[in-house]
């Protein structure tokens, strides 16, 4: 009996490889979007703010997207009228989209952090039954006031 047990054993150890190589295989690059909502709302499916146009960033293990570099401009948020969700979603044109985290900005952190840089935030908000397991995303932002009537500037 112990026998057979290693050697069922054995084949559902195989049996997973081989879907874990398959679902790498297929699924490739994850394709991410963020998006952003009133705070701890989750928006519609496909529903981006960066890339601009709604598209979606192709990343692999290891990479990271400066938005100003690769897209030659940047997202402004505003948080006079409440708190802000940014939310990292993956495109699943199969199914329903993948929450991969989020996270929730207000007015009490803006005005810790305005005009002193870069602020990166790891994603601590889970809209998935894992709670976020092998969330990996982290974003960097800035705090700032503009003048809204002028065109989006670095400075």
């Amino acid at each position: 009996m112990s026998e057979a047990f290693e050697a069922a054993a054995v084949i559902v150890k195989a049996v997973t490889k081989i879907a874990e190589w398959l679902a790498n295989a297929i699924e490739g690059d994850d394709d991410v979007y963020i998006q952003h909502t009133n705070k701890d709302q989750q928006a519609a499916d496909h529903v981006a703010i960066i890339p601009p146009g709604g598209g979606v960033m192709k990343m692999n293990d290891g990479d990271s997207v400066t938005f100003m570099e690769r897209f030659g401009e940047y997202s402004r948020i505003a948080l006079d009228k409440g708190a802000q969700s940014i939310e990292i979603r993956e495109r699943d044109n199969a199914g329903h989209d993948t929450s991969l985290g989020a996270f929730t900005l207000g007015m009490d952190q803006c005005n810790t952090w305005i005009n002193k840089g870069g602020v990166g935030r790891p994603l601590d908000t889970f809209y998935d039954n894992r709670n976020g397991e092998g969330c990996i995303y982290h974003i960097m932002f800035s705090f700032a006031n503009e003048d809204w009537t002028l065109p989006p500037n670095q400075e």
